[in-house]
C-alpha cells in the first residue's frame, strides 16, 4: 500500500499505521462471502453472500508468511472480481 485516505479519523489511523512494523502494507488475504444468511455489518461482513474482504498485514494465522503488528481490513458488498479474464463476481453476485 502506498497511501490511504479517510473521511474521518484519519489521524488515529495514520498514528496506528506509522507505529506498525513488518509486512503491514502487503496483501494478507482475500476472502469471498458465501453465506446466504450472513449480513453486512460489524461481525458478519466477511461471510455475507457476495461480500469481498481485502486484508493487509499479518496472515500467519492463515498459514501465510506476512509478519506484522499492524494491518487493516475492508469489506465490499457490491464488488466485481475478475480472475484470468473471467468475471466471477459482478456487483456482489456470483457468476460462476
Amino acid at each position: 500500500m502506498k497511501s490511504f485516505t479517510a473521511k474521518r479519523n484519519i489521524n488515529a489511523l495514520k498514528a496506528m499505521w506509522d507505529k506498525g512494523h513488518g509486512d503491514k502494507d502487503r496483501l494478507g488475504n482475500i476472502s469471498f462471502g458465501i453465506n446466504p444468511k450472513g449480513r453486512l455489518g460489524f461481525l458478519e461482513h466477511y461471510m455475507a453472500m457476495g461480500a469481498v474482504t481485502l486484508s493487509l498485514g499479518d496472515n500467519e494465522e492463515l498459514g501465510g508468511e506476512n509478519k506484522s503488528d499492524a494491518g487493516a481490513s475492508a469489506s465490499m458488498s457490491r464488488a466485481t472480481v475478475e480472475v484470468d479474464g473471467r468475471v466471477i463476481l459482478k456487483n456482489g453476485k456470483y457468476t460462476i
